[in-house]
């Protein structure tokens, strides 16, 4: 015989095992995904900003997303959401299942939705008010199934399609479709009401688009789209949920009058059940690019860069190694902010000059956040702005939603500019930043700075200093000379060792003599970094017309010496390259030779 309080407690036990399981997933392996798409988006404690959210269709979705994302800074918080969420659910999902067909045996139904939404949930491009509006539609499914005279039938479903609709958008296409089956299979004669609120939601699309003009495309008001970032197309993948939903009610009414089993054939099933969900899993994990190494270490690097912890994003890039030259970049970035470019740069990955700098004129807002780090922390303030406003502006264009990243830094940009006109942007920037919870108190501390009513820290008066400088190197490719004229900064070193690191990553060995030449004694570089060293050692073996004492240490003359000697005499070893890799893959004698 059953035991319902046992099959309760194996129930309940099964849940918070598989939350416990998603938790734990999401920790490990995409942790750094959630701060990652914070910083696209601000909820401000602001009444004209709610007003507008709630304006938009799928308003109440999309204000529940913003206002859970400002957490996602916090530890824990994103893989708790995204656990709690497709347990959520999945819970909701079997109620439904249970309501329609109490003896169905099938206890995995419920977990179609969860394992095909899994990997979505991590997708950089997915929006969460998708999964927030999922949940209010299946919550709206599992409602409506309370009623049972055909009159509450009726105006239940029409208020819940246009509620659905504003509240959660396209979501509501979800419902309508599951009640409809429903309705079919439990009274086909009375089920053509269901056309009622699938007018309804139609004439809320048509009025959205061309009457209010909040949607710019048919599919986003009619598709799941809507939760996707604009200008993209989902992979079919991203749709099957959605479909989900329709199909599981349709099959737990084919199993509504279904009476007792065998306990043999009862397990039979569940094994079946079970190995459909796996492939389902399989197939949600396959292929997925977000899912892929090189992206999480991307997000994990944007992260130690962001919270400005250079020795996490050096350590991981030392231990990992880079994929590609965004990689790369952002490696650099830190070695710029450790000082420790010149000295250390082939000590890890290298690949050519776009490691140290990335051509932003195809106004690719992917990347528009790691150049204005670049820039900042090599005193280009008037780039570091630049494309800081970029992104931002495409974070308006696409999030509907400011950048907190990049709001701080047009604050910071604008307060360095100075001026009456530059101070009057960074206040605007700071009453948007104190409208929010976790930026306020930062936003509050750089009003001090506004108007000149306290004198600037002294990274801010580096920066505005170092504005000489980068005019200077900007006119540097025509006349060396200007060098000569540079004031004298630790932003400045920075500045010259990132132009001469360009000209050595490019092989470029007699532009960079010819910065080193005039910068080289000077307070900008009094002693030459361990790679220029190394670099200048080849240059005076391929040109003896070099002038000038660099001071290059005898351990390095020698160990050259040793190098050259080594390649000369294994000349025609196949496996060369691997073997000096051993003593010498941190040198700049080794990228110059076997870099192609």
């Amino acid at each position: 015989m059953k035991n319902p309080k046992i099959e309760k407690y194996i129930v309940t036990g099964f849940w918070a095992v598989l939350w416990a399981a998603i938790m734990i997933y999401m920790q490990i392996k995409h942790s750094f995904h959630f701060p990652y798409i914070e910083q696209s988006q601000i909820f401000l404690f602001d009444g004209a900003y709610l007003s507008e959210k709630l304006w938009q269709v799928a308003g109440v979705a999309i204000l529940i997303e913003e206002f859970i994302t400002q957490f996602f800074c916090i530890p824990y918080v994103g893989p708790i959401f995204v656990a709690s969420a497709l347990v959520g659910v999945g819970l909701i999902t079997q109620s439904i299942v249970k309501k329609i067909a109490p003896n169905a045996n099938a206890p995995l139904l419920a977990l179609m939705p969860v394992a095909l939404q899994l990997t979505t949930m991590v997708d950089y491009d997915y929006q969460y008010s998708g999964i927030i509006s999922y949940i209010i539609a299946v919550a709206a499914i599992r409602l409506y199934l309370q009623f049972e005279r055909q009159t509450t039938k009726v105006i239940a479903s029409s208020l819940l399609a246009l509620l659905l609709y504003w509240a959660a958008g396209p979501a509501a296409i979800m419902f309508v479709a599951a009640i409809a089956i429903y309705e079919l299979f439990i009274a086909p004669s009375k089920a053509y009401f269901t056309l009622l609120p699938m007018a309804i939601i139609a004439a809320a699309g048509w009025i959205a688009i061309y009457y209010l003009h909040l949607l710019g495309e048919v599919r986003y008001a009619f598709s799941p789209d809507l939760y996707y970032k604009p200008m993209l197309q989902p992979d079919k993948a991203f749709y099957y949920a959605w479909v989900a939903m329709p199909i599981i009610c349709f099959i737990a009414t084919l199993l509504r009058r279904r009476g007792e089993i065998s306990s043999a054939r009862k397990w039979a099933e569940v094994a079946a059940q079970l190995a459909v969900v796996a492939l389902v899993v399989s197939f949600t994990f396959k292929d997925k690019e977000y899912l892929q190494p090189m992206v999480t270490k991307f997000k994990e690097l944007d992260y130690y860069l962001r919270y400005e912890q250079w020795d996490d994003a050096l350590k991981l890039a030392k231990e990992q190694g880079a994929d590609n030259t965004l990689h790369i970049l952002m490696q650099n970035i830190a070695l710029i902010q450790t000082d420790a470019l010149g000295d250390k740069a082939f000590a890890y990955t290298q690949l050519g000059p776009d490691g140290i700098t990335m051509d932003w004129s195809d106004n690719n807002p992917f990347i528009f956040s790691i150049l204005s780090d670049l820039h900042f922390a090599l005193g280009n303030t008037s780039i570091a702005q630049e494309v800081a406003f970029k992104k931002n502006s495409e974070s308006i264009a696409v999030n509907h939603s400011y950048n907190s990243r990049m709001l701080k830094r047009l604050v910071l940009t604008n307060i360095i500019y100075g001026g009456e006109s530059g101070y009057d942007v960074a206040e605007k920037y700071i009453a948007i930043l104190e409208k929010s919870l976790f930026y306020r108190d930062w936003a509050t501390e750089q009003r001090a700075y506004l108007y000149d009513k306290t004198p600037l820290t002294p990274m801010m008066q580096e920066q505005r200093q170092n504005m000489h400088n980068i005019d200077l190197s900007y006119r540097m490719a025509d006349n060396f000379d200007v060098l000569n004229d540079i004031s004298h900064c630790n932003l400045s070193r920075r500045t010259f060792e990132h132009q001469c690191m360009g000209y050595l990553l490019n092989m470029d060995l007699e532009n960079f003599y010819q910065i080193v030449s005039r910068v080289y004694g000077t307070a900008t570089m009094p002693t030459l970094p361990q790679t220029f060293a190394e670099a200048l050692l080849i240059y005076t073996t391929l040109n003896k017309s070099i002038q000038g004492n660099y001071a290059i240490d005898e351990t390095t003359q020698k160990r050259f010496l040793e190098f050259q000697n080594f390649a000369a005499q294994n000349y025609n070893n196949k496996n060369l390259a691997a073997i000096m890799r051993k003593s010498y893959g941190e040198t700049y004698w080794y990228y110059y030779m076997f870099t192609k």
